[in-house]
């Protein structure tokens, strides 16, 4: 009831509370069960009985319970497939004068109103009688649920929806009968000639004919070769191969270039030569190709670009990986010695290749 005054004081008495905020605002004022519909269900179905004749004949153990005189109903309403249980405030029974409903909300007469209900429903149990009140004294899961009903809004777009979806159904079928007639028309331009076997049997083998065409398209698309995942990363590598040719030609030139100025600070008679023999750990080159590519790559990437180049007949005598060690302290190499191609023209290669 206190959950239920919240939202009547915030929303207005004539605006149902949907029952998902109510189990949650009542979890948090109880804090000790969490609230389930079932249980919201239970307490309202107490309501539905203001005398002994109406809870032997109605209260059964396991049966769903209509709205009849109790002063909530739940009604559901939405669309197919998101439907929402609102609880509604109709009007409270008079504690003076039985059977008539009050409009106005009172947390204090409606708690009382509970109270008495359960209190009267304890009493008529003592009686031999009245073994269909025998759950009073089992578990809450044997206790009646308050029925939901319709709302009359969603009771409306059901019937607009059943009626729209009979309307469908009749158009498509009487698409079809046309179409049948229009194939046998085709087949035979004096059907009047012939029997309804003969006409059945015009209609089947046309439509067999279509069905085996169908399946001899699948049959092609499925014996057409399908891309795998290898041959998808091996392309993706191919386009980015020019551009790791050229990172690569540029860190053999740096290196090159400072190996020979240490050369030379050290008086040291040997010219200076573009393309010499470089090497580069796995790691550190991975490190360099990411830090200078124009666009992110991964590690995988680059080392499948790698052995692509080291594969490759054209560059495999300027660029070769080499591995040491053994077991997980291998360790790999790329040594570069010479002078390689432009990335373009590696690219090109490779495309080639691959189509």
């Amino acid at each position: 009831m206190k959950a239920l005054s919240i939202h009547f004081a915030h929303n207005g008495l004539s605006t149902p509370a949907e029952l998902g905020s109510l189990l949650k605002t009542v979890t948090c004022l109880w804090k000790k069960h969490a609230v389930t519909k079932e249980d919201i269900q239970r307490m309202l179905a107490l309501y539905e009985f203001s005398s002994e004749q109406d809870r032997s004949a109605v209260f059964q153990t396991g049966c769903n319970v209509s709205h009849k005189e109790g002063p909530f109903q739940l009604t559901t309403s939405g669309a197919v497939g998101s439907m929402r249980v609102c609880v509604e405030y109709v009007g409270g029974r008079d504690m003076e004068a039985k059977g008539r409903l009050n409009s106005c909300f009172s947390e204090k007469d409606l708690q009382y109103l509970f109270e008495l209900d359960i209190l009267c429903l304890y009493r008529a149990s003592r009686h031999k009688s009245n073994t269909h009140l025998a759950f009073l004294s089992g578990p809450l899961t044997e206790f009646p649920l308050l029925s939901c009903t319709i709302g009359t809004q969603s009771a409306i777009r059901q019937e607009k929806a059943s009626a729209r979806r009979t309307e469908i159904l009749s158009i498509s079928n009487a698409s079809q009968q046309r179409q049948q007639k229009k194939l046998v028309t085709q087949a035979d331009p004096f059907p009047e000639t012939r029997t309804d076997n003969e006409v059945a049997l015009a209609v089947k083998s046309r439509t067999k004919s279509l069905f085996d065409r169908i399946a001899a398209r699948q049959a092609i698309n499925a014996s057409s070769s399908v891309p795998t995942a290898a041959s998808i990363l091996r392309r993706h590598a191919v386009g980015r191969i020019s551009e790791i040719v050229e990172i690569l030609r540029m860190k053999q030139q740096q290196k090159s270039v400072g190996r020979n100025h240490l050369l030379s600070n050290s008086n040291s008679t040997s010219p200076t030569k573009l393309g010499q023999r470089v090497s580069f750990s796995m790691k550190q080159l991975q490190i360099e190709i990411r830090d200078s590519a124009s666009v992110p790559i991964g590690d995988e990437e680059i080392r499948l670009c790698l052995q692509m180049l080291a594969e490759e007949g054209t560059t495999a005598k300027w660029l070769k990986v080499l591995e040491s060690g053994v077991g997980d302290r291998m360790s790999a190499f790329v040594v570069l010695e010479g002078n390689g191609m432009s990335g373009r023209d590696v690219q090109k290669i490779l495309e080639e290749k691959i189509v």
